[in-house]
């Protein structure tokens, strides 16, 4: 997967983070299931926060996605080199989010096409992060009723409690 991506990335380089996901999403998800339109209607409302990649070079160069210096061109994708993803951008501050925005979306969507669209209501647990999370990646949806528990006395961060306790979807 690493030579795919090197030599995807390298010779056909994208500037945005959505692009290059329906690129990739377009070779596991068929047509006929979710159309390459909806895809990037899912990406662009799931993922509306900035998807950042930092680039470190071997020379000790840092180029981040997001400054406006940027230059895709200027980037050596080899080994020596270490290429992060930010995933603490979303709505709830946690990696989880650029997943479940997605899922939400994509869960919702396909909900939303049936012959005789159905209410479901889905029961999940967590430990902290997770929670919030999934809140916000189903919230207002009409067809989703979210219910998380979560353990109390102080055992998940009063930031994590509010986030699950305070959610107004």
């Amino acid at each position: 997967f690493y030579t795919w991506a090197k030599n995807y990335v390298t010779n056909s380089y994208k500037s945005l983070y959505h692009e290059i996901a329906i690129d990739i999403l377009t070779m596991f998800i068929d047509e006929d299931d979710i159309p390459k339109d909806q895809i990037s209607k899912i990406l662009t409302e799931g993922i509306s926060f900035p998807v950042s990649v930092v680039h470190y070079s071997s020379s000790g160069t840092v180029y981040r996605s997001t400054d406006s210096e940027y230059q895709p061109n200027n980037i050596l994708w080899n080994y020596d080199d270490r290429h992060l993803m930010e995933l603490f951008n979303g709505p709830t501050f946690t990696f989880k989010d650029l997943g479940m925005q997605f899922l939400g979306r994509v869960m919702g969507y396909l909900l939303s096409v049936q012959d005789k669209p159905e209410k479901i209501t889905i029961v999940v647990a967590t430990s902290g992060d997770t929670g919030s999370a999934a809140i916000h990646a189903v919230e207002n949806h009409p067809l989703v009723d979210l219910y998380v528990l979560y353990p109390g006395n102080g055992r998940i961060s009063e930031l994590q409690e509010r986030q699950m306790a305070t959610n107004t979807s």
